[in-house]
């Protein structure tokens, strides 16, 4: 949200950390995804990515989780880390 990403332009130096009583943070990582790349064209390979995280990302929105990153083959969410949690 506009309101944890706007201080963070501002200040890119400053450390930004709001304390939360309870969070749960699930890593998924796409289990194989080096090897398969290896047998798959760039285009292909971004494609796979995008069609399982596009799914990974209606499960959240459908469930309230809060979508924190996706790197490489690997997608981060949580709940409990914004006020609606």
């Amino acid at each position: 949200p506009a309101s944890n990403v706007t201080p963070m332009l501002r200040d890119p130096d400053a450390v930004q950390a709001r304390r939360v009583d309870q969070a749960t943070v699930l890593f998924i990582l796409l289990e194989d995804f080096d090897q398969l790349a290896y047998q798959l064209s760039p285009e292909e390979s971004l494609s796979y990515l995008n069609r399982h995280f596009q799914r990974l990302d209606r499960i959240c929105t459908d469930r309230a989780v809060t979508k924190i990153e996706t790197v490489g083959a690997e997608y981060v969410c949580a709940v409990g880390v914004e006020p609606d949690d």
